[in-house]
């Protein structure tokens, strides 16, 4: 249930496999929590219209915007400001 009502908050990511609905681990804490940060950007990039599949691609693929670093690992290290700006950047050059 928390999955449901936080997918259709349109505030966390998720994917299907084989029957199986996946949550990118970038979103989580360490107690598998929603980490509110991550929910803030997952937020701007479904509004922007990326669907799960591209939200997970988008956080693990290193970006020239971050010098190579990726999305999740900035999340994951407490530098969301600097994904703020990448997401600027990607909805702005849309």
């Amino acid at each position: 249930q928390w999955m449901s009502r936080r997918r259709k908050a349109g505030d966390l990511a998720t994917v299907t496999h084989e029957g199986v609905a996946l949550v990118p681990t970038f979103q989580l804490d360490d107690a598998f929590d929603a980490r509110p940060e991550a929910a803030a950007i997952v937020s701007r990039l479904i509004e922007y219209g990326m669907s799960g599949w591209a939200v997970w691609d988008w956080a693990e693929v290193p970006s020239g915007w971050l010098g190579g670093e990726t999305p999740a690992d900035l999340i994951r290290a407490g530098r969301v400001g600097e994904v703020d700006v990448a997401v600027d950047g990607l909805v702005a050059n849309a």
